[in-house]
């Protein structure tokens, strides 16, 4: 968290900015964006049966998902837009014709101070598209206007008002005089066709079977009478829709009837047919055959019975001595025969019944396929009844249970929606800025980075001054100076702090002979360590400075001494060390300028001779400075880092790379255990409490009063 809130403290500038601007974005953007109204109407299909239902040709509305998302497609077909433009005229009306594209061609059109208009281009490509939606067939590119009135762009003359002006109708307008190519119709008729459908938007409310279609347009009254219209025209469509199949299904069951009524007459006929050639004649009883059959078979019987009683009584006369025995033999022949002729009457007609069953299995086989074509007959007779009757009945299962109203305000653009997004969007921006600001920014920005990155302690950080700071008796001073006139500074205590970390790096033999560096030119090197020698100076110490910086000296013009003669003369040979040093502050501070420049300073450094001038100063002085050049540049300090005690190494706040310094301290070496702590030098405490919230008690009134009261 305190990352977060030190991130936004040191990065606030660059959120408001992006905040700034992308609110100022925002403004201008609905300043010059056109109000859209979005007008709904709801309708509900109904889940109740239809009394007039019973077992229809025609099936009414399934209910499920499928059929509710089918009738929501329908709502957006192109049928259903056409029957709109076509009952409110539309095609005419400039403000649905030469409406924009989309939001951001109004935009820039509205920027740069035009008027929206129909382009021909644009509309070539809905006359192609949904020409072929109406024909199903792809249209040639049609011809290109050749008036105003077949581009749809409006006269510059406006046209006299009238009642369908004040509807939002445009009241005339030339028709274009050509038509689509191959499809016969116009193209300004599917050109509004194409905008209605792009601002309908239809969808079913939850998992209810009412469904919502809004239309959207700049002008309110307008919105909310193409919604109205819309929902007229779905439920048009959806009657006639039935009333079309109901009279196709009429139709076609009218002509199949006529095929059905041939059938069944065909079959009766063959049936008697077959009765009349097989001579198959019936009673009321049954066939003619059949009670001929019953007949003989009584008769056969009684014949039968004749002759046994007959013959029986002649047997009985011709044993017994009575006469007549003549009588009874003549009528027994005679029953005899008649038995005969009665039992051969008999067989052929039995033999002819039995050929007439054969036969009647035929017939009933065609009487069955008479009564079968006869029942499907009927039963498509009924059917062609019920679909006559279903054509001039109502069956609207679709009813407007909420219609649409003029809406008030304008659902585009939402400014609450815009404001937080452009919040959101600006923020998101400001912070990917911020971020990548904090990914350039590689140089050391607080202490602990430094510690963290170079693993050595800073035992000192000295803050940058400013002018008024700096005054004294309305003379600015020097950093030295004003260590020298305020040692219990807050920068006088920083140079207090830099002995203490010497002392502590090693206690049990406190360094003398302390070296001052850094990575790079530019970075304080010189003047804090004039400061510390001068700090030191005003604690009672004595001091020797030595500026071993012999390319690019800077102590003796920093004390207003001469630079004839120096530590390279001195080391050369060529001048003695007491004609060398300057002795000030009392005897107190030893100055040893750097004296004439030589190339060979590398050598002259690591000299033996060098070694011994230290060894005498530290006999004599409580510090010995020195001063040497950075290590990046020149490898003079790194000689000089083997013949010190302690190296105090200083690092510009900010401006120098870590790697850079990284890269230095290391080529130092073995000798890197000798840097006593690190100096952050020139920070500004104030960005510093930006990183680390801490830091801010540093700069606080009650701090600050302490070092300057």
């Amino acid at each position: 968290m305190k990352k977060i809130v030190g991130f936004v403290r040191r990065r606030w500038p660059v959120l408001v900015l992006a905040l700034a601007l992308g609110l100022t974005g925002m403004q201008v953007f609905l300043s010059y964006a056109t109000p859209i109204y979005s007008a709904s109407v709801q309708l509900l299909i109904d889940t109740r049966k239809q009394a007039i239902e019973r077992d229809a040709a025609l099936s009414g509305l399934s209910l499920e998902t499928g059929a509710i998302e089918s009738e929501v497609a329908l709502m957006r077909s192109v049928q259903i837009a056409k029957r709109v433009v076509q009952s409110l005229h539309l095609d005419k009306d400039l403000a649905i014709v030469a409406q924009p594209e989309s939001v951001w061609s109004d935009f820039i059109g509205r920027i740069w101070a035009a008027q929206p208009r129909l382009q021909p281009s644009a509309a070539r490509s809905s006359v192609a598209r949904l020409g072929a939606a109406e024909t199903g067939v792809a249209p040639s590119s049609p011809a290109p206007p050749s008036s105003a009135a077949e581009s749809g762009v409006a006269p510059s003359s406006p046209a006299p008002p009238s009642s369908a002006a004040e509807s939002g109708v445009a009241p005339s307008m030339a028709a274009p005089s050509s038509t689509t190519e191959g499809m016969g119709v116009d193209p300004l008729k599917l050109l509004a066709i194409d905008k209605v459908r792009k601002a309908t938007q239809v969808r079913r409310i939850g998992l209810t079977y009412a469904i919502e279609i809004t239309f959207s347009s700049p002008d309110a009254v307008k919105a909310a009478k193409i919604a109205n219209a819309l929902a007229q025209a779905y439920l048009t469509e959806q009657l006639e829709a039935q009333f079309e199949a109901a009279r196709r299904a009429a139709d076609w069951l009218s002509e199949r009837l006529v095929g059905l009524r041939e059938t069944v007459e065909q079959s009766s006929r063959a049936v008697a047919r077959y009765k009349h050639e097989h001579q198959m004649l019936e009673t009321t009883s049954g066939g003619i055959e059949k009670e001929q059959l019953s007949e003989l078979s009584v008769q056969l019987v009684q014949a039968r019975m004749s002759t046994m009683e007959k013959k029986a009584r002649y047997d009985q006369f011709r044993n017994s001595s009575e006469g007549g025995s003549f009588n009874l033999r003549s009528e027994y022949e005679v029953a005899l025969r008649r038995e005969q002729e009665l039992e051969k009457t008999f067989q052929h007609a039995a033999d002819k019944q039995a050929s007439l069953d054969e036969m009647s299995v035929r017939l009933r086989e065609l009487e069955r396929e008479a009564e079968s074509n006869s029942l499907i007959y009927q039963s498509y007779l009924q059917r062609f009844k019920e679909a006559s009757e279903n054509k001039s009945l109502e069956r609207r299962e679709t009813r407007v249970i909420t219609p649409a109203e003029t809406p008030s305000s304008p659902s585009y653009p939402r400014h609450g929606i815009f404001f937080f997004a452009a919040v959101s969007l600006s923020l998101i921006v400001g912070v990917a800025a911020s971020m990548l600001l904090e990914s350039l920014k590689n140089g050391f920005l607080t202490a602990e980075e430094v510690e963290n990155h170079l693993h050595c302690p800073v035992i000192a950080t000295i803050l940058t001054l400013t002018n008024k700071d700096l005054t004294q008796k309305r003379r600015v001073l020097s950093l030295p100076e004003y260590v020298e006139a305020k040692p219990t500074s807050r920068t006088g205590e920083m140079m207090c702090a830099i002995r203490v970390g010497l002392q502590v790096s090693d206690a049990k033999d406190p360094p003398r002979v302390i070296l001052f560096s850094s990575s790079v030119t530019g970075e304080g090197k010189s003047t804090v360590a004039h400061s510390f020698a001068c700090s030191a100076v005003v604690a009672g110490l004595r001091v020797a400075l030595i500026d071993a910086d012999l390319r690019h000296p800077s102590l003796a013009k920093a004390f207003g001494v001469a630079n004839e003669r120096g530590l390279c003369d001195y080391l050369l040979g060529w001048e003695p060390m007491d004609r060398v040093a300057k002795s000030l502050r009392d005897g107190k501070l030893l100055l040893v300028p750097s004296g004439t420049s030589n190339s060979s300073s590398a050598d002259l450094l690591g000299s033996e001779k060098m070694r011994d001038l230290l060894a005498r100063l530290r006999e004599n002085y409580d510090f010995v400075v020195v001063d040497s050049p950075p290590l990046a540049s020149v490898i003079d300090a790194t000689v000089l880092a083997k013949i010190v005690d302690k190296i105090i190494y200083i690092v510009e706040w900010e401006k120098v790379p870590r790697e850079v310094v990284a890269r230095a301290i290391d080529t130092i070496g073995v000798d890197r255990d000798k840097i006593a702590g690190i100096v952050l030098n020139k920070a500004n405490i104030r960005k510093m409490s930006r990183y680390l919230p801490y830091y801010s008690y540093y700069n606080s009134r009650k701090f600050t009063k302490y070092y300057d009261g």
